[in-house]
């Protein structure tokens, strides 16, 4: 069991072979065997979440797993919310995960398919930092896309060939469709009502 309340952090390998899981508040990511009856555990991934209100992001890919603590809409954060982990999964038992921290929530995490390490992380600031390798670059702030409004980045996605970044962001409840080689914006819409998280 990882945890007692609700689970916010849920990943499924591409294969389908493993499921990534984390509850709010909790202090690890569980990997588990997606295709064995009661999904035994393969490992536990230490990673301290925000407390109570965290939204844990987690996304994988063949080789990585990384977990993201950002904060809820707006509520209170602390340095858990500031981070992002990096594991390798052909060496989970020797190998450090890679921490990244930011100056503000890092509330949304996508890897670029066909480039299996670089990293773009979504944070409150307004700002989307793209890492080349996530894994050599615990001591840079990677390249940064500034969305231009002011938005907390709560979700991203990459276009399936990776050569699109789109965000969705709020108080403004707007989307962007970036070119993630160049950072040139390139169509946006602005929603009425509500936000997009």
């Amino acid at each position: 069991q990882i945890g007692s309340s609700a689970v916010c952090g849920l990943e499924l390998s591409p294969d389908g072979s493993r499921l990534f899981a984390m509850c709010r508040g909790a202090s690890a990511v569980e990997m588990r065997d997606a295709r064995s009856d009661g999904l035994p555990v393969l490992a536990t991934l230490s990673f301290e979440a925000n407390e109570g209100y965290g939204i844990c992001r987690l996304v994988c890919s063949e080789t990585l797993v990384v977990a993201a603590g950002g904060a809820y809409m707006g509520r209170p954060s602390d340095a858990r919310s500031r981070s992002a982990c990096v594991w390798r999964l052909d060496d989970l038992e020797e190998a450090e995960p890679v921490t990244l921290e930011f100056g503000s929530d890092a509330n949304a995490v996508a890897l670029r398919p066909g480039c299996e390490a670089e990293l773009a992380v979504g944070t409150g600031d307004g700002a989307v930092r793209i890492f080349a390798s996530c894994l050599d670059s615990a001591d840079d702030g990677g390249r940064v896309v500034d969305v231009g409004d002011g938005s907390a980045v709560n979700s991203l996605a990459y276009s399936p060939d990776g050569s699109l970044l789109a965000f969705g962001g709020e108080p403004k409840a707007c989307v962007k469709i970036f070119e993630a080689g160049t950072g040139e914006e390139l169509r946006s819409v602005l929603y009425r009502k509500g936000e997009i998280a």
